[in-house]
């Protein structure tokens, strides 16, 4: 996960096409979300076991392609 960033239970965006209509629904949970710029930065760590390192999964989207997102802490 990005260190200083804040952590969530669950994170859902809402994608848009290019008329600005919401599409795709995407779900992370136990992620952190920073906002940087002209994009959004998500980290999902996943641990199988404890004795093999977590596996971090990362993806980057364009603001512009979000309809809206929400967060969920507890």
């Amino acid at each position: 996960m990005i260190p200083s960033a804040p952590t969530f239970r669950k994170i859902v965006i809402l994608l848009k096409d290019e008329e600005g209509k919401p599409t795709d629904k995407v779900e992370y949970e136990d992620s952190a979300m920073v906002i940087t710029g002209n994009y959004v930065l998500i980290t999902e760590e996943k641990r199988v076991s404890f004795s093999d390192p977590s596996e971090i999964k990362g993806d980057v989207y364009e603001l512009k392609n979000i309809h809206s997102y929400k967060l969920l802490k507890d």
